[in-house]
């Protein structure tokens, strides 16, 4: 057999080593999203991927609920929520909540409250970007209408920084936020999510709230992750009641009030107690791809010469 060419062995050991160096390096910033889909925990899911200009308040126009259960919202008036706006990388674009110039998505007054959407157990998720800075504001809301006794909601408690959960019971009040005093970044999306837990129900007020948190810039390329959760789990929460009845849904807004006054993409409402958010997809870099066929190229060479 015939010795290794000398630039034959010197390519191969330059190349295993970039790729060591690879390995071993944290994973790029900025992985690919990809959008939600349908299963069967999925309540509702707003990819809001709808077209620039979209505000057509008749059904030729509704935003569109991709779980397939029908909730869709209109907007209002003749000022679109949907400006082209880009999402987070690989969601599409997102829509826009601006409250003093319209721009809203909402159903009102049929949405299926008693039917679809699981109290005991749920998830409300979001991506959000620049979020206002009002006392409090809102990226999901769920209420029993006529009026407002019962309803749910997910927002930002911008006082504190703090995410935010609430629901309203016959005109009672449970308000919980995290321990997490958060930090937004400019101009950047962040993944936004809420848990609740009522442990089986088998006990009274024993219920399990979490909150999730992460932004596009902290995730890696290298493959699917969990979300962050914030600080420890809120523990003796009281149980969430049944709506029992049709209701309405608003995204990014309290009712027009309290508007998110930002951007906000992909929100989903699960009946079910989510810990992984997909967060980031595996895609292999150029560099990987490159070192990868010089490895091949250079392991050619050697066999030709052996």
């Amino acid at each position: 057999m015939n010795k290794m060419n000398k630039t034959t062995a010197v390519a191969i050991v330059a190349t295993l080593a970039l790729a060591v160096v690879m390995i071993g390096a944290p994973p790029a910033a900025g992985g690919t999203i990809t959008p939600y889909a349908t299963d069967s925990d999925t309540a509702v899911l707003y990819h809001l991927d709808e077209a620039t200009g979209t505000c057509n308040p008749t059904p030729s126009h509704p935003v569109v609920d991709s779980s397939g259960n029908g909730q869709n919202l209109l907007t209002i008036d003749s000022v679109s929520p949907f400006d082209g706006v880009n999402g987070p990388s690989g969601l599409g674009t997102s829509m826009t909540s601006d409250g003093p110039n319209s721009k809203r998505a909402y159903r009102l007054g049929n949405a299926d409250l008693d039917g679809l959407f699981n109290t005991e157990t749920f998830t409300i998720e979001a991506w959000i970007r620049n979020p206002s800075d009002a006392a409090y504001t809102s990226f999901f809301r769920i209420d029993r209408s006529p009026g407002v006794s019962n309803m749910i909601h997910f927002g930002l408690d911008t006082d504190v920084d703090q995410l935010r959960f609430a629901f309203l019971d016959g005109g009672n009040w449970s308000i919980f936020v995290s321990t997490v005093t958060l930090a937004f970044e400019e101009d950047t999306w962040h993944h936004v999510a809420v848990t609740y837990d009522n442990k089986g129900g088998g006990t009274a007020n024993d219920s399990e709230v979490k909150f999730f948190f992460d932004s596009e810039n902290d995730l890696g390329s290298s493959g699917t992750r969990p979300g962050t959760q914030l600080g420890d789990t809120i523990t003796n929460v009281k149980d969430v009641f049944s709506f029992g009845g049709d209701g309405d849904i608003w995204v990014a807004e309290l009712e027009g009030g309290n508007f998110l006054n930002g951007d906000i993409d992909e929100v989903r409402y699960s009946n079910v107690v989510r810990s992984d958010f997909n967060l980031a997809v595996p895609e292999p870099g150029t560099v990987v791809l490159l070192l990868s066929g010089l490895l091949v190229m250079a392991l050619v060479a050697w066999r030709r010469k052996k």
